[in-house]
């Protein structure tokens, strides 16, 4: 039996399953309101050094500052990224600081912690003094898990703006000015979402093209739904030459010379059994896993340049602190993100960092420095970590391995599978790398 199974063996009616229910929702919130003390209690344990060096407000006015690397080691030992532990001791202390009587209610399990959380947040993103937050603390929380989550929050969003109106419309105008264009993760057909703010003018403009397109389109038999045929027209106008063509084209145009096709970059990965069978699964980096007939219907309109396959085993050792880019190719495809432990950083938009430091020649260095087995792909903060962060320390034990060792005394590897807890002073392991740093 497996071991959650055991949670509904012995609730043989409605009434017991009923009481069931209602112990386990008290204990998701005593279980979050712990989560939200703890990371306020990370807070006080980490407070800025006296000179503020490196120091950072832990949230908005009125929280306390800390040191600057407050949240890697939490985020570590939570499985999470440094940036959502950030926002977890921001949200903590947020509540704790200038929301007292809601986070007494969270800390007594009144309210659920991810409705204090989006309360104070709400708060804190308007830019509230001290003194507003405690007010929209003291009208609101009376209602903080009585009201549903939608109806509170919602009475949080009207007091922050009596609490300052001008403030309020500001914001507004300033969302209201916003222009951006931003993409969402690819579902597992490979059907992405796009998702833009522009002019009006702007938008009529091209929303007249993306139509004039999927007519065009029907015209010449594409019998596919016009939201369809929609959607690829905005793959047609990503290559101008295409679009071009297609919008001078008429039912009795005369065929005419093709046009030179874009030139396209696609970073893919996969298996030689799948190559060999041209069918299977591909890994394309900064979308995920697609099929291979997903590929071929992308690059069909583009020049494809195929170039040759990496050895991850290669890399000939060199003594310069520059890194070739074949060397550089290698650590990329062997470590796809960032080697510090849950990074979330490609290793494409990251540095190739020396896991050793590195030491001129001209100053005692040692030859062949540079080689793939001493390199890993970090982020520049979590390069800063690594460098300046007390306590901090990294060895790469073998290739395409790295250890991270905590300031608590926590232990870490990071390979290709992901990241792994090994707990706390392991022995073995201290063993291992005093061998290594021995040799």
């Amino acid at each position: 039996m497996l071991m959650f199974d055991t949670v509904t063996h012995d609730l043989d009616s409605r009434e017991l399953a009923a009481d069931a229910i209602v112990t386990h929702r008290r204990e998701l919130l005593r279980v979050g309101a712990e989560r939200l003390a703890l990371a306020a209690h990370w807070c006080d344990l980490h407070p800025a050094d006296q000179d503020r060096r490196g120091a950072r407000l832990a949230g908005a006015d009125g929280t306390p500052e800390v040191t600057e690397f407050a949240a890697e080691e939490l985020g570590c030992h939570l499985g999470v990224h440094t940036h959502t532990a950030w926002v977890l001791i921001a949200d903590a202390v947020n509540l704790r600081h200038r929301h007292p009587q809601l986070w007494a209610k969270t800390m007594a399990g009144d309210v659920v912690d991810w409705v204090a959380r989006k309360a104070a947040s709400k708060v804190a993103a308007a830019q509230l003094t001290l003194e507003q937050a405690r007010w929209v603390d003291e009208v609101t929380s009376p209602y903080a898990g009585t009201l549903t989550p939608g109806r509170y929050l919602a009475l949080v969003e009207a007091k922050i703006i009596e609490a300052d109106p001008d403030a309020a419309e500001a914001r507004a105008l300033a969302r209201a000015l916003e222009r951006f264009v931003r993409t969402g993760a690819a579902n597992e057909h490979g059907i992405g979402t796009l998702v833009a703010r522009a002019t009006a003018g702007d938008i009529i403009v091209f929303v007249a093209l993306v139509n004039r397109i999927a007519q065009i389109l029907e015209l010449q038999g594409d019998d596919d739904l016009v939201d369809v045929r929609r959607s690829k027209a905005i793959g047609i106008l990503a290559d101008p030459a295409r679009a071009l063509a297609l919008l001078e084209w008429t039912p009795t145009s005369q065929a005419k010379p093709p046009k030179p096709l874009p030139k396209a970059v696609l970073n893919i990965h996969i298996a030689h059994e799948s190559l060999l069978n041209k069918q299977g699964v591909a890994r394309v980096e900064d979308l995920g896993p697609v099929t291979m007939g997903q590929v071929c219907e992308w690059l069909r309109h583009c020049n494809v340049v195929v170039k040759p396959v990496i050895d991850l085993a290669g890399g000939m050792p060199v003594d310069c602190y520059e890194i070739p880019t074949r060397m550089h190719d290698v650590i990329k495809l062997r470590q796809p993100f960032e080697i510090f432990p849950w990074g979330t950083i490609n290793s494409r938009r990251a540095d190739d960092d020396h896991s050793k430091p590195y030491v001129p020649p001209d100053r005692g260095g040692p030859p062949g420095q540079t080689h793939p087995d001493n390199l890993g792909p970090l982020g520049r903060r979590k390069h800063r970590v690594k460098t300046h962060a007390p306590g901090w320390r990294h060895h790469q034990l073998h290739p395409g391995t790295y250890l991270w060792r905590t300031p608590t005394g926590h232990w870490y590897r990071v390979n290709r599978s992901g990241s792994h807890h090994l707990g706390r002073h392991v022995s073995l392991l201290e063993e291992q790398l005093r061998a290594l740093v021995s040799r």
